[in-house]
């Protein structure tokens, strides 16, 4: 199937495809400015984008476009969500199976003890 021309269309009227296709760029440079303002805490560049990936999906659901534009919408929620991450709050819908961006030493001390604990 030909691929449509979306240049001229409104970001309500794209699919979630489509619409990430138009914010690629976008979000990977957010994945580089966070990875390098705190490259010491992320483990690696892939899991940061991954989970910014998942916040795309996340902000594309929440988006309300009687509200504002699906861009600006997208960078909020995106730097929002991503400084979550590093103080070990997780993503909305992923609490059973978090997004894991930060090195072990990062993460919250008592979350490590808990689990040492059970594991004795």
């Amino acid at each position: 199937m030909p691929k449509r021309n979306t240049k001229k269309l409104k970001d309500e009227e794209l699919t979630i495809d489509e619409l990430y296709e138009r914010y690629q760029n976008e979000i990977r440079k957010k994945a580089g400015f966070f990875f390098e303002k705190f490259r010491e805490k992320i483990s690696s560049f892939e899991d940061l984008y991954q989970a910014i990936c998942s916040i795309f999906c996340y902000a594309r659901k929440t988006w309300n476009k009687d509200k504002g534009s699906f861009s600006a919408h997208l960078k909020s929620t995106i730097n929002r969500k991503v400084i979550d991450l590093i103080q070990g709050i997780p993503l909305p819908g992923c609490s059973d199976a978090p997004f894991d961006i930060l090195k072990t030493e990062y993460k919250s001390r008592c979350e490590l003890m808990d689990f040492e604990e059970e594991n004795l």
